[in-house]
């Protein structure tokens, strides 16, 4: 009678822990989409440069001579910090072919492609922004502000790629656009 006891005992103990463990293995749901921020922006002429932070990737437009594709990371400051410029300026508002007004036609023209992911929502952004700056770089026409504050933002991301390291390394563009 104690052997029968003993082993129903270690039967029951078995199949608590078999029943316990099973819960634990089960795959937690995370949607881990909700917290991140990742963005591919396309700009420059024929938006040939490119910046990808799902991939950790840099394009960069060589004209004649094709492009040249690195690793290339934002750092989590640097990524925090644009995506607070995007929710300052409410990036998810502007239409998914923002066309601002513009009295005069730059050509060639800048062309921007934006897709981002902020805290789980996706959001395309496509902007031929034929009213970019003069030569000497300072913007001549009263344009509206969304494409002023959207311009501001491409500028800063454009910069901290062209502080880092390892787009110093890359070589120069060969030959030119007309």
């Amino acid at each position: 009678m104690l052997m029968k006891k003993i082993i129903y005992g270690l039967i029951v103990a078995c199949l608590l822990t078999i029943l316990g463990c099973s819960n634990i293995s089960q795959p937690v749901s995370t949607d881990n989409t909700k917290n991140e921020f990742n963005f591919l922006l396309q700009y420059g002429i024929s938006a040939r440069n490119q910046i990808d932070t799902f991939n950790g990737t840099y394009t960069k437009d060589l004209i004649s001579a094709g492009t040249k594709t690195i690793k290339l990371r934002f750092n989590d400051t640097e990524l925090s910090d644009i995506k607070k410029q995007m929710q300052q300026i409410s990036i998810l508002d502007y239409p998914e072919k923002f066309v601002p007004e513009t009295n005069r036609y730059v050509t060639p023209n800048i062309t921007y492609n934006l897709k981002i992911n902020i805290d789980g929502t996706t959001k395309e952004i496509h902007w031929e922004d034929y009213n970019c700056f003069d030569i000497d770089g300072i913007a001549k026409l009263v344009e509206p502000v969304e494409a002023t504050k959207l311009r501001n933002v491409m500028g800063n991301i454009i910069t901290i790629i062209e502080q880092k390291e390892e787009y110093k390394k890359l070589p120069q563009p060969v030959g030119g656009y007309d």
